[in-house]
């Protein structure tokens, strides 16, 4: 029996073209993926890098606190919570042992306005030797009254 050669044949596969179109998407999807992969580490480093900042602005704020809470007991001041802007301390954070990691410094400055019998303290805290592109300067006021 003759087949007619004009005649539509059935299709039991791909076709090379197909196979390499969906390659080329395939492909395209792969790399847009792999930039989300970059992306991704690049906003878990600054995420990280605000997380330590605020730590260390808490960990000050809470020292402020204790030294406000001693002055209200004695009646002494402290010089710590006198008004106006304080130096700038570093505080360095330690990487972990098993880790190759530096260790992460900040500059700590607070600064202190009264009102009152209120006293307005706020800490900023700044990253001073982390990579530049994922740094960021953390901010946090408190108010301390009897």
């Amino acid at each position: 029996m003759k087949t007619d050669p004009s005649a539509p044949r059935s299709s039991d596969g791909f076709t090379l073209l197909e196979t390499m179109m969906a390659l080329l998407i395939l492909g395209i999807s792969l790399l847009g993926l792999a930039q989300l992969f970059g992306l991704a580490i690049y906003q878990n480093g600054y995420a990280r890098n605000i997380t330590m900042g605020i730590t260390v602005a808490r960990s000050k704020m809470e020292e402020l606190k204790n030294l406000y809470n001693a002055e209200l007991e004695t009646g002494t001041p402290s010089t710590a919570l006198t008004t106006g802007s304080h130096p700038a301390e570093v505080v360095t954070l330690q990487a972990p042992l098993d880790s190759n990691q530096a260790n992460w410094d900040f500059l700590v400055s607070w600064t202190v306005t009264v009102s009152g019998n209120q006293k307005t303290v706020t800490v900023t805290v700044e990253p001073e030797s982390m990579n530049q592109l994922q740094s960021k300067t953390v901010t946090l006021t408190s108010y301390f009254a009897p």
